[in-house]
């Protein structure tokens, strides 16, 4: 969502993502723009190449480091990635009471077949709530400094109809999918059936729109590190 965009105006970019999929798709889009100085690497975010270490101005996450299984080393993957003075700029999903677009399937699915089947670690991606405090922690722990938080901002999400909402994330969304698939195809099946009985119920035959909340974060690395910082690097 942001390769493209940054790669119109920057000299070089780096595509980082662990679904190979995404990344030949944004290669296509590319190269229908004619762009050349974007190059990818297929790897978890957090498992940055040493030889990448100092080499970037500018780190960019959307919506993705909070997803991360250990969210403090994604921190420290970005601090890491950047040279000197660089800055890392974050998005990130709000507390779930914030997200009612992202917390109505979960939900359902707990009320229906019980928290311990349906837990975040089970059925889905942890997500880690990317609220001010959280953030604020998260950036000045990996060692940034001039760390500023904005929100939350609001987003809808909106579709069409119930089905279309219900297809957005059991098609598209790698918590549903996963969630789905470890429920087997019965049961999603009752949990579809219930979840577009919830939506008809509040929405009718649609459109239907759900609010979320996020927010953005950035920091600067130091120019020259603190000892502190260096400490907290090495660790």
């Amino acid at each position: 969502a942001v390769a493209l965009p940054a790669a119109r105006r920057c000299r070089e970019v780096c595509a980082v993502d662990d679904a190979p999929c995404m990344l030949k798709l944004l290669e296509e889009r590319g190269r229908e723009e004619g762009l050349t100085n974007v190059f990818s690497i297929v790897s978890h975010g957090a498992d940055l190449r040493e030889d990448l270490y100092g080499s970037f101005d500018v780190a960019l996450s959307n919506f993705g480091v909070i997803f991360f299984p250990d969210v403090a080393e994604g921190f420290r993957a970005l601090y890491q990635s950047l040279r000197p003075g660089g800055r890392a700029m974050i998005s990130a999903w709000g507390a779930p009471a914030e997200t009612p677009a992202f917390t109505l399937i979960p939900s359902i699915a707990r009320d229906l077949f019980g928290a311990d089947r349906v837990s975040s670690n089970a059925a889905g991606t942890k997500r880690s709530d990317g609220n001010p405090e959280c953030l604020t922690s998260s950036l000045q722990c990996a060692g940034f400094e001039k760390v500023e938080v904005t929100g939350p901002h609001s987003y809808d999400v909106e579709t069409q109809t119930p089905v279309d909402f219900w297809d957005r994330f059991s098609l598209a969304a790698p918590g549903t999918m996963q969630l789905l698939e470890r429920l087997g195809p019965d049961d999603a099946q009752t949990l579809r059936t219930k979840v577009l009985e919830r939506l008809s119920a509040q929405f009718g035959a649609g459109p239907v729109k759900l609010p979320a909340a996020a927010y953005f974060a950035s920091g600067c690395k130091p120019l020259i590190p603190t000892e502190q910082q260096q400490q907290q690097q090495q660790q």
